[in-house]
């Protein structure tokens, strides 16, 4: 299976979704896990799944996915980006008042 991951900034927190998508038992399967990381930890809910036949119809979706979410100001991160990393930075800059953009990190005082 393949992954995206994908956070949104929120107030005090990190809203995450995870697509993970791929062929499963000569099915194609789409996964959308939302998620959260907050000062408390990390937190996930259910998956919501789609089961399609085509791996054509799925990619497409993904692709659909993909375009609205970046229009929304949804950030892909890497896998080198894990929740545990965005977790540490989200604690300290909500700890010192500086601004988080989760794709340039700490970019500011909150005093400015």
């Amino acid at each position: 299976m393949k992954e995206l991951y994908y956070v949104k900034r929120e107030r005090k927190s990190l809203r995450t979704l995870r697509l993970e998508f791929g062929e499963v038992k000569n099915k194609f399967l789409l996964k959308f896990i939302d998620g959260e990381i907050n000062l408390k930890g990390k937190s996930e809910f259910s998956p919501i799944e789609s089961v399609y036949e085509d791996e054509q119809e799925m990619l497409k979706k993904v692709c659909e996915t993909r375009k609205q979410l970046s229009e929304e100001t949804w950030i892909l991160k890497t896998k080198e980006e894990s929740p545990q990393q965005l977790k540490h930075h989200l604690s300290h800059c909500l700890i010192y008042g500086v601004h988080y953009n989760p794709s340039r990190g700490a970019i500011g005082s909150s005093l400015l």
